[in-house]
């Protein structure tokens, strides 16, 4: 019996905040220990039909290693801690929408859902695929269906349980809170559907089926030279979008089972892709907002967006790091492999670099701008202080020049040495005022000229 299973990335509004777990060791532990209870509750309370045992809930960050001398051990990872969040598992019992004709309702359908740091979630299925169905129909139909799946289960289940740890971290030290940017349109949103082929060599035609269903993956060779040959009937291609698994004669039928380093590989190559691409967009969104001629959000916003999403890319770069070094040698050869051929550093890593260095650009310049303009202001308001200054002292002379000449009091101090006052305040009113409109005029024309030097 042939059968797909799904790999399914998409994005969920769950973010820790950076460097908790490393912070406070203690209290992040503390957290996880007792947040089975409240995300088991929100998850068992929307659950369609069959009843969901607690054990279909599993928190992986409970799953804590020693933080020294993890080479121990070369066959088994010693990650410090698993790089999924929480794991559910689940039938077809508990979502609603039906599967499509092409897959084998027969067989029961296995689903995984797995909650990862910096937005991201996976959605794995898997079912038996119907007889004599075209390879086409089939993965037509995956696609569609497991776009919709991610969407049931992000709803129904995702959703409550983040609510529900949220409401748990009643201080806010372990879950960042939501950015100014931030699109509740994109919660739920499913990036891409890989569906590998899960070949039983017993069957019939299976090379003819296989290399069928990598010929788009395949590259520049011939499908038939990329696959498991008759002789040796086991072995697997992983290359985009469309996977191959072909399992020894006899052996087990489940994919973890038989390709346990294979699998754990491709779940870790999705998920840091994933992250990362997401981050992508993102720097794309603040971009766009800051070329915006009148952005939605403030430039303070637009900044520490961008802070964020550069912290996490790099965050996110050290801790592919960090896992690699403690994955057993198998795992990590595999990872590098997929890596590799999906292009991680170029097509991904390289334009968020790029976008980071482009909004930095763009938002110094708006920085500028918005000082300049505060320094117009400011220049404006010195500008009519000084007007208002000359007029007011040409007012003030021209008062105290007449009255020295009439008040008997006054009239002691004037020697007939204050010439200047004295003509000042011999002038016509009306004359005066021309006087100080025309020196205030001259000031703003000079103010102008230096303003325009200046750019």
């Amino acid at each position: 019996m042939t059968r797909i299973r799904l790999l399914v990335p998409g994005l969920v509004d769950y973010r820790e905040r950076l460097g908790a777990a490393v912070q406070d060791p203690g209290r992040y532990d503390a957290f996880w220990s007792d947040a089975h209870v409240p995300a088991y509750a929100a998850a068992a309370a929307h659950v369609p039909a069959a009843a969901l045992p607690p054990s279909a809930l599993e928190i992986s960050r409970t799953a804590v290693r020693g933080r020294f001398n993890r080479y121990t051990q070369i066959d088994v990872d010693t990650l410090e801690r698993p790089v999924d969040v929480l794991v559910l598992r689940l039938t077809g019992e508990h979502v609603e929408l039906a599967i499509p004709p092409t897959i084998d309702p027969t067989g029961g359908t296995i689903i995984e859902l797995r909650l990862y740091d910096h937005g991201i979630f996976t959605l794995e299925a898997e079912a038996d695929v119907a007889a004599d169905v075209d390879l086409d129909d089939l993965r037509e139909s995956v696609v569609v269906w497991g776009e919709r799946l991610g969407r049931e289960v992000h709803d129904r289940y995702l959703v409550p349980i983040v609510a529900a740890l949220r409401a748990h971290d009643r201080h806010e030290e372990v879950i960042a809170e939501r950015a100014a940017g931030d699109d509740s349109r994109d919660h739920g949103r499913v990036l891409w559907v890989t569906r590998s082929l899960l070949v039983d060599p017993d069957t019939p035609g299976w090379r003819d089926q296989a290399a069928y269903w990598v010929k788009d993956s395949a590259g520049p060779a011939e499908p038939m030279a990329v696959i498991p040959t008759e002789a040796e009937p086991h072995g697997h291609l992983v290359r985009w979008l469309n996977y191959l698994f072909v399992f020894r004669p006899g052996s087990t039928r489940a994919v973890t089972d038989a390709f346990p380093d294979e699998w754990t590989a491709l779940r870790l190559a999705q998920y840091f892709y994933a992250a990362m691409e997401n981050i992508d967009v993102q720097l794309t969104h603040v971009l766009a907002q800051s070329l915006a001629p009148v952005p939605s959000i403030s430039l303070s916003d637009l900044r520490g967006e961008l802070e964020d999403c550069s912290r996490r890319a790099q965050f996110i770069s050290m801790h592919l790091q960090d896992v690699t070094k403690y994955l057993s040698r198998a795992v990590r050869a595999e990872l590098a492999a997929i890596l590799e051929y999906w292009e991680f550093e170029a097509v991904v890593v390289g334009p968020v670099n790029l976008k980071t260095a482009a909004c930095e650009r763009r938002l110094g310049e708006l920085a500028e701008q918005r000082n300049a303009r505060s320094s117009v202001f400011t220049d404006t308001i010195l500008l009519g202080i000084g007007i208002t200054s000359i007029l007011g002292t040409t007012v003030a002379l021209t008062e105290f020049g007449r009255t020295m000449a009439v008040d008997p009091g006054m009239a002691g101090y004037d020697t007939n040495q204050n010439a200047v006052t004295s003509w000042i305040a011999a002038q016509p009113a009306d004359l005066l005022l021309l006087a100080s409109v025309g020196i205030s005029i001259l000031l703003a024309v000079l103010y102008t000229y230096f303003r325009r030097t200046q750019r």
